[in-house]
């Protein structure tokens, strides 16, 4: 069974046992990103709540709490998704990098030159 899988299962039964499975499941993607670990934090902060709501019967809470828990688990999925694509993307070409190999100067070469020229028309004209 996937893991989201699984934790949605937890969602659907949300009992207390459920928080320590479902820490477990999310500790794999703890280290990915800050936006990954705040929304791990976001889901399990609503799990919690929830289990709490399932756990002392307020039935007039639990389904807008389960639906609260659900939408945060979806958003977690699809930031490990996006997490884990681009971290299979290759680098990007900078600059520099695609001047070099078109056999152009390079931007500090151009920069050093800009300024010896600027320092040859700033002299200071010598006192008489």
């Amino acid at each position: 069974m996937d893991c989201f899988q699984r934790l949605e299962a937890l969602v659907d039964s949300a009992g207390v046992d459920d928080i320590e499975e479902a820490t477990a499941l999310l500790r794999r993607f703890k280290g990915r990103s800050r936006e990954v670990a705040a929304a791990i934090d976001e889901f399990m902060l609503d799990f919690m709540t929830l289990v709490f709501v399932v756990e002392n019967g307020e039935e007039g809470f639990e389904k807008p709490v389960r639906k609260l828990a659900r939408t945060r688990l979806s958003k977690l999925e699809r930031l490990v998704t996006v997490t884990a694509e681009a971290s299979r993307l290759p680098a990007p070409a900078y600059p520099f990098r695609m001047a070099a190999s078109l056999g152009m100067p390079s931007l500090t070469a151009r920069r050093s030159a800009s300024v010896k020229d600027s320092r040859s028309v700033l002299r200071p004209v010598p006192s008489a």
